[in-house]
């Protein structure tokens, strides 16, 4: 059974999961009254970022799709 208490709770109605594989990251975003994002990311691509997760939230339009929210 999943304990909720241990899983962060949406801010403001945004939910944003992230899986990250061994070749590539799927990213997927909701906010309420804004489309979906979803999108992919190399996992491991040391030339263009440091980290897949952190990349596409803060670079690649999650944060900056939902900002307006």
């Amino acid at each position: 059974m999943v304990d909720p208490s241990r899983h962060a709770q949406p801010v403001g109605g945004i939910n944003i999961a992230i899986d990250r594989g061994g070749t590539f990251t799927d990213i997927w975003a909701t906010a309420p009254g804004q489309p979906d994002v979803v999108f992919k990311l190399l996992s491991v691509d040391p030339n263009n970022y440091s980290d897949a997760p952190t990349e596409g939230k803060c670079e690649r339009g999650v944060i900056f799709n939902v900002e307006d929210y």
